[in-house]
């Protein structure tokens, strides 16, 4: 490699980590966001405000005609994907309107580990044993969260589990899609999916939230484009087994948002688990790069 593709792949590096480090603290405050206006708001009707407010944001893409060219097929895959978006989303609303904000947010690390064992199911993909080992060794950190036994499973440490099970069902469809499209119209395309879907559910909890509630919900819908479009730029810009690790910052910031702001104290159990699926996912995706790596070199 020369001195020049050294350096480029050198700053194409730094811009993508600097992107995740945004994406991490952006989705961080979003989490924290949700925490505070499920107070006020049913989540399934925040679900969709969210939506909404974020449809407004990215509304100019869809208006300019970016639609036309859409086949059915790839109609039909949108529709799905944001169908098992919008029920993960419903699930992770609810699970932070029931539980700690560092517990849901360690729960929703295990997405990585449903997709790797999804692969296998769904799309038939060889599942070896550094992914049954990283699978095994992430779901004991999820014992070590919940301790079955030794405390009460809430509600909200379940529906984080799931809410995590139904993203890693959307990351397959946008996997077997194998599309390549622009950040800002995905994240557009989603915001009018989501909202046409959320709806339903939001309308037999509606009531008119008050203004500060109201303000919350505004700023998560740009929050969620913010958040989406830095992780795409991050993604389009480095290696993802360099960066991807950086998101799991978001435990720590987690838990001193949630010290901070809701007296929320994160006990060492939700640390070690965390740490253990955290680390478990790490290992699957730098293996999975790794993989890929070989096939393309054998290509």
């Amino acid at each position: 490699m020369s001195v020049d593709s050294a350096g480029t792949a050198s700053s194409s590096l730094s811009r993508g980590a600097l992107w995740m480090l945004l994406s991490c603290g952006l989705m961080s405050l979003f989490g924290a966001l949700v925490h505070y206006a499920t107070a006020g708001i049913h989540p399934f009707q925040l679900a969709f405000l969210r939506s909404f407010f974020a449809l407004l944001i990215t509304a100019p893409l869809l208006l300019r005609g970016g639609w036309r060219d859409f086949t059915p097929a790839l109609w039909k895959g949108y529709a799905l994907r944001a169908g098992f978006g919008v029920i993960a989303m419903l699930c992770n609303f609810s699970a932070l309107a029931l539980t700690q904000l560092t517990t849901a947010t360690a729960l929703q690390f295990t997405t990585p580990l449903f997709v790797a064992l999804g692969a296998a199911v769904v799309l038939r993909e060889r599942v070896g044993v550094q992914r049954w080992g990283a699978a095994i060794a992430g779901f004991l950190g999820v014992l070590v969260v919940l301790r079955p036994g030794l405390q009460v499973i809430e509600p909200g440490t379940l529906l984080a589990l799931a809410g995590a099970l139904f993203t890693s069902l959307a990351a397959l469809v946008i996997k077997r899609l194998s599309r390549s499209r622009p950040p800002m119209e995905m994240v557009a395309f989603m915001a009018f999916f989501f909202t046409l879907f959320c709806l339903p559910f939001a309308l037999p909890v509606w009531r008119w939230p008050s203004p500060p509630f109201l303000l919350a919900a505004m700023a998560l819908g740009a929050l969620a484009v913010a958040g989406h479009f830095s992780w795409y730029r991050a993604l389009s810009l480095a290696d993802a087994s360099a960066i991807t690790p950086i998101d799991y910052l978001r435990l720590p910031i987690s838990a001193a948002v949630g010290y901070m702001a809701f007296g929320e104290v994160t006990d060492g159990w939700i640390w070690a688990g965390g740490a253990i699926i955290a680390g478990s996912a790490i290992w699957l995706a730098r293996h999975e790069i790794r993989c890929q790596r070989k096939i393309t070199a054998n290509e």
